[in-house]
């Protein structure tokens, strides 16, 4: 359960509406659209993260799989 609303396309805002379209149907960026100035650039960060950084894709995975652990997630 989530402690912020999870933010759908019906009862969302037309700034929550236009960050809702340009992401993945995820309860993380549901979440995000609370704040979707702050949730564009989230999501732009993680975007660079995944795709422009030097680091080896295993040691990424092996980072992201750490993180999700200590933040007791079902990743």
């Amino acid at each position: 359960m989530s402690l912020l609303p999870l933010i759908e396309q019906p009862e969302a805002t037309e700034a929550q509406a236009r960050f809702l379209a340009q992401t993945p149907p995820l309860n993380l960026f549901k979440a995000l659209a609370n704040a979707p100035d702050i949730g564009t650039e989230v999501a732009r960060m993680g975007g660079l993260i995944l795709y422009q950084t030097k680091l080896d894709a295993r040691l990424r995975e092996l980072a992201i799989l750490r993180a999700a652990h200590l933040a007791a997630s079902a990743y």
